[in-house]
């Protein structure tokens, strides 16, 4: 296939463009002053008595525990979910004629508070409504 003389010619005006536009830019020496050398480093910033890193966010009274927000949506294990959530048993699509299912959720079909963080969503051929 060839082509065009007009494409081939843009493409080897934008290679030129392109070497051309990409010429060294040079970096400003490190700042000096007459006698003395480099410039001193920043200081570090001051320390802090705070134990626990900047990201862990700070529990607040409707959070999930760490146990119970790492088995949310899991199957139940021996019919027992960590609290506050519960052993919920539902149908997949098949319906009855399939096999149960069980996943730890806290259901808000009942007007419950859902954690901080989560809403009350419906799972179709799952759980029902349940905060995720």
């Amino acid at each position: 296939m060839r082509l065009p003389l007009i494409i081939v010619a843009a493409l080897l005006t934008a290679c030129a463009c392109h070497e051309s536009s990409s010429a060294q830019v040079s970096s400003p020496a490190p700042s000096t002053t007459p006698d003395q050398g480099p410039a001193p480093a920043a200081p570090p910033p001051p320390a802090t008595d705070d134990t626990k890193p900047a990201d862990t966010p700070t529990p607040t009274a409707n959070a999930l525990p760490a146990d119970a927000a790492a088995a949310q949506g899991k199957p139940c294990t021996d019919g027992a979910c960590p609290a506050p959530l519960a052993c919920v048993e539902y149908y997949g699509i098949a319906g009855r004629n399939g096999p149960t299912f069980t996943s730890c959720e806290v259901r808000c079909s009942d007007g419950a508070t859902c954690p901080d963080g989560q809403s009350c969503t419906t799972i179709a051929d799952g759980p029902g409504q349940v905060c995720r």
